[in-house]
């Protein structure tokens, strides 16, 4: 599933055949996410779908930014490229519009902290 989303492009990786999609999408940047190997991203894929915001480099949506979990569970991680995965300012906005669209973002209750979608 491809949904554009502003000045990027949501892809969502779902189910384990996805993982080798998902490698070749990341290859070469340098995200830090654990899900940039092999092993990590079939552990995740397993659990559940990974949807990746790209941004644009010279008219094609290659740039990872946002990287968003969501479990079979109901469990919701978002990880970005700042200091200890945290979401760029210019990216929160973004993620919260798309967490809200699929549904499992409530703003009157949940807030974005350290890029993890937590309850308060």
């Amino acid at each position: 599933m491809e949904q554009k989303r502003d000045k990027g492009v949501w892809k969502t990786f779902s189910g384990t055949d996805k993982v080798e999609s998902l490698l070749k999408e990341l290859q070469g940047w340098f995200t830090g996410w654990c899900i940039n190997s092999y092993s990590a991203a079939y552990l995740h894929l397993l659990a559940g779908d990974i949807c990746v915001y790209f941004t644009e480099i010279e008219n094609e949506f290659i740039y990872p930014r946002i990287s968003v979990g969501i479990e079979k569970n109901g469990t919701v991680r978002c990880i970005g490229l700042e200091t200890l995965q945290k979401i760029e300012e210019s990216m929160k906005p973004i993620l919260e519009d798309y967490l809200t669209y699929l549904g499992v973002f409530d703003k009157e209750r949940y807030k974005l902290k350290y890029g993890v979608a937590k309850k308060f």
